[in-house]
């Protein structure tokens, strides 16, 4: 509702945490691309390879940890009730349990830009912690059970109401209508009278 003012209560503090966390976020990457060029180099199992490293790369400080997570997809259905009475599926972001705020960014790079063995450097939605990633492998692993999964998803009926995939597109589609409306209101200078009655 308003702007605090530097010397209000507690927004010193504030601004400050926001400041060193900005400033941190470079040196948390450049560390993370560190390790990632120390994996590289070698076969050795991670846990073997990083048992002395710390976090910071200082001698003192918290251990790093490695962990190999359990199979997961981008996204998943979930059934929910509807307000007709009866379950529909929903799509969401699946969660990982070895990682803290996936988004869709952090599934894209794993999905679309890494390839199986491929070692990355990823961040979390909020850039408080940049993990570095490898892809161990893919399910389906061959060409033909991929080609499966493709022609299921092909005859599937996409636009059905009650489709996630239908609900995933929905919130791209209103994005788009709602900014093609305000590129329209821009170019011919429409102004909304918010207070006018309807």
């Amino acid at each position: 509702a308003h702007v605090p003012k530097f010397e209000h209560e507690g927004i010193r503090e504030q601004v400050l945490e926001a400041w060193i966390e900005l400033k941190s976020r470079p040196v948390a990457e450049k560390r993370a691309e560190a390790l990632k060029t120390k994996l590289e180099k070698t076969e050795a199992p991670w846990s073997e390879v990083l048992a002395e490293e710390t976090i910071s790369g200082e001698k003192e400080g918290l251990m790093l940890s490695t962990r190999t997570t359990e199979r997961f997809s981008w996204m998943r259905t979930r059934s929910v009730p509807s307000q007709f009475g009866i379950n529909i599926d929903r799509a969401e972001l699946s969660t990982i349990s070895a990682v803290e705020k996936a988004d869709d960014d952090f599934m894209k790079t794993i999905f679309n830009e890494m390839n199986d063995g491929e070692i990355g450097v990823i961040p979390n939605v909020d850039r408080s912690v940049y993990y570095v990633v490898k892809v161990l492998n893919r399910l389906p692993a061959d060409p033909d059970a991929w080609q499966a999964k493709r022609d299921e998803f092909i005859k599937s009926d996409l636009f059905m109401f009650f489709s996630p995939y239908a609900q995933m597109s929905g919130a791209e589609q209103n994005e788009l209508a709602s900014d093609w409306m305000k590129s329209l209101m821009d170019r011919y200078d429409v102004k909304i009278n918010e207070s006018a009655g309807r």
